[in-house]
């Protein structure tokens, strides 16, 4: 029994612990038993991969991480790809904004979206 980390291209980092070794055996985008003292406590998405080694990303490197979620987020909005209680929240709050008339603009129910998932 091992513990791995796998990198996957696109994908956040994975730490398994406690798997089956021969089933990680010969896969490139896995690290068997790395040492990760150096990131155990940064969130996963902020690891990289040098060589053998688990290190933080830099700053550059986390802000593009965090525009390419930021882009995700509003693009869900955009296309109402979000879940039923985020778009309900979102409505109840644009209703309250807009009593006693109740019109709500398409615009104002994006912005509404828009808020909730940013």
């Amino acid at each position: 029994m091992s513990n791995i980390a796998r990198f996957k291209s696109g994908q956040t980092p994975e730490y398994l612990t406690s798997v089956h070794t021969p089933d990680y055996e010969g896969d490139p985008d896995v690290l068997v038993n790395p040492d990760i003292s150096a990131v155990q406590n940064i969130d996963k998405k902020y690891w990289k991969r040098l060589g053998n080694t688990i290190v933080e990303m830099n700053l550059a490197e986390k802000q593009a991480i965090e525009a390419m979620e930021l882009l995700a987020r509003k693009n869900a909005a955009n296309d109402f790809g979000i879940e039923m209680k985020t778009a309900l929240t979102a409505l109840i709050k644009v209703i309250n904004l807009r009593l006693p008339t109740n019109k709500i603009t398409k615009q104002e129910m994006i912005d509404a979206l828009k808020a909730e998932i940013i």
